[in-house]
């Protein structure tokens, strides 16, 4: 196999779309991320609040204030 090289890039053809397609593709991409984004947010403190329950609940436990 020949090495890579630009005299053997520069003979495929690559589809790129037109400029406002491209734009929009952005567009819905930066759109997914923050939606990503939110939801890793939303997930955090979730976790969060699920650990400050499991050292309340532990911490009843261990004084007493719930049977275990």
């Amino acid at each position: 196999m020949d090495n890579l090289n630009t005299a053997i890039l520069s003979k495929i053809s690559l589809p790129i779309p037109p400029l406002d397609e491209q734009k929009q593709i952005v567009i819905g991409i930066e759109k997914i991320k923050e939606d990503f984004s939110e939801l890793i947010s939303r997930q955090l403190k979730e976790i969060d609040l699920l650990n400050e329950m499991r050292q309340v609940m532990i911490a009843s436990a261990v004084t007493g204030k719930i049977k275990v």
